[in-house]
C-alpha cells in the first residue's frame, strides 16, 4: 500500500481495491519470464532512441508523409 500512496493513488481507491487483490502465481511467472535480465525493474523497457535511429529513417518518414498526403490532400 505504501507504493500506491507514493504513486499518489487516493486513499479511497486503495481501501476499496487492496482487500480484493489476490496474487496470481502464474501471472507472476509469466511476467518474470519475459523481463530482460540485464536491467533492473525500473528500466524494464529498452531505450527508444537507438530503435528510432535504426528503424525510423528519412526514407520511411518521406514514404509515410506521401501516403498520408494521398489520403488527406491539402
Amino acid at each position: 500500500m505504501q507504493r500506491a500512496r507514493s504513486e499518489r493513488i487516493s486513499e479511497q481507491t486503495i481501501r476499496s481495491n487492496i482487500p480484493a487483490l489476490r496474487l496470481n502465481e502464474r501471472a507472476m511467472q509469466l511476467d518474470r519470464a519475459q523481463r530482460p535480465t540485464s536491467r533492473g525493474p525500473r528500466t524494464s523497457f529498452p531505450p527508444l532512441a537507438p530503435y528510432l535511429r535504426d528503424h525510423v529513417t528519412p526514407s520511411l518518414i518521406s514514404r509515410g508523409q506521401a501516403r498520408y498526403s494521398s489520403h488527406w490532400p491539402a
